[in-house]
């Protein structure tokens, strides 16, 4: 699979991009913690939706650590998608995230994250017919700077 990062190779955030149909799925590997991981996700999320990109996916189940300020950053990449006409769902959260996210109260499909248990569901919900193309193995990608 191709790789899109904006981050660099010894940050403990990683970002890969996929784009399926009109859907961008984002793989993040490593730690969503307050520092440069949350302010490179907020970049890489901003310059998605600057170029139109509005129905995001988030796979969070490589993520390894995820503090409060990493949920802030997502609500306000959810909060913006919305804005900006989109939605940003997010899927599989690995088990220290979805600590975090139930110890926060966020066990489920909410108004502020929609969390999904696999990426079919989460498709169905951003874009019916978009699963399709999960399926069909649909991996062309676009990178995207940001500003």
């Amino acid at each position: 699979m191709a790789t899109a990062t904006t981050t660099q190779p010894d940050l403990p955030l990683q970002i890969e991009e996929r784009l399926l149909g009109a859907v961008t799925l984002l793989e993040l590997e490593g730690r969503l913690v307050f520092g440069p991981e949350a302010d490179a996700l907020a970049a890489y999320i901003q310059a998605l939706l600057r170029a139109g990109r509005t129905r995001l996916l988030l796979r969070l189940d490589k993520l390894t650590r995820l503090d409060s300020v990493g949920v802030g950053t997502l609500i306000d990449a959810g909060m913006r998608a919305r804005r900006a006409g989109g939605r940003l769902c997010l899927v599989r959260p690995s088990k220290p995230a979805r600590d975090v996210l139930n110890f926060l109260g966020f066990t489920g499909h909410f108004d502020l994250l929609e969390i999904f248990p696999d990426e079919q569901a989460a498709l169905d919900s951003l874009a019916p017919g978009a699963g399709l193309l999960l399926a069909q193995g649909e991996t062309a990608l676009a990178s995207v700077q940001p500003a």
